[in-house]
C-alpha cells in the first residue's frame, strides 16, 4: 500500500508560502504611510502627480497626507491592457 501525503490547496494569493508575504508588505506600506505619506505613495505608484498631491496634503497637515496615502495604497494595482 502506497501512503500519500495530503496535498494542500494552493494559496489563493499566488505565493507558495501563503498570503503571509502579502500581509507583511501591506503592513510595511501602512507604516510608511503613517510616517512619510509621500514616500508610501511613491513606492506604490511611482513618481507621478499622486506623489505631489500627497506631498502638498502632508505639508498642509500630517493627517490629510496620511489619509490620502492610505487611500492611494488601498487601491488595487492597475493591470496593463493587452491588445
Amino acid at each position: 500500500m502506497i501512503s500519500r501525503k495530503p496535498q494542500g490547496h494552493p494559496a489563493r494569493c499566488g505565493y507558495p508560502v501563503g498570503c503571509a508575504r502579502v500581509t507583511v508588505v501591506k503592513l510595511v506600506e501602512i507604516i510608511i504611510a503613517f510616517l512619510l505619506p509621500p514616500l508610501a505613495v511613491g513606492l506604490k505608484k511611482g513618481l507621478n502627480r499622486q506623489v505631489l498631491i500627497a506631498l502638498l496634503l502632508w505639508l498642509l497637515g500630517h493627517i490629510p497626507g496620511v489619509i490620502y496615502a492610505l487611500w492611494v495604497i488601498s487601491q488595487p494595482d492597475e493591470q496593463p491592457v493587452i491588445r
